[in-house]
């Protein structure tokens, strides 16, 4: 009598079960995926509003040393191309808070400086995010 060799294959039901295996992992993967690269939009973002915001600063700068001073006001508008999508925003207002430690010292820094807070803003989605910078400077003296 002749032996019959059995030949090794995969039956339909365990190829089915890999399948659904591997399908069930995809969809994690690429939902980790899908995370990520929003991550990675928000952070590029985000350096971007850096820089730009940076880049405003350094030019209220250049301004305050040419006018010997700021004064207070309040200012906006959008970066030009490339930066379109994203707007800033300064408002340079009297300083409100105590900021010394008796009430003479207090109204001699109000005289000296102001507050000033800049801020850049873009859409994300159906959300604006921002970063601002809030910090003192010089208040322009009239001679």
């Amino acid at each position: 009598m002749e032996k019959r060799r059995r030949k090794k294959a995969f039956t339909l039901v365990e190829l089915l079960v890999a399948v659904a295996v591997i399908a069930v992992g995809m969809v994690y993967a690429l939902g980790a995926l899908g995370q990520c690269v929003t991550a990675l939009t928000m952070s590029q973002r985000m350096v971007t509003a850096t820089f730009l915001l940076n880049n405003k600063l350094w030019r209220l700068e250049e301004i305050y040393r040419e006018n010997n001073g700021a004064e207070p006001n309040t200012d906006s508008g959008k970066f030009e191309e490339p930066y379109e999508n994203f707007e800033w925003a300064q408002s340079t207002l009297i300083v409100t808070a105590d900021i010394g430690n008796d009430f003479n010292q207090t109204d001699d820094l109000r005289k000296a400086y102001l507050e000033e807070t800049v801020r850049v803003s873009w859409k994300q989605g159906k959300t604006t995010r921002d970063i601002s910078v809030t910090r003192y400077v010089w208040r322009r003296q009239y001679t």
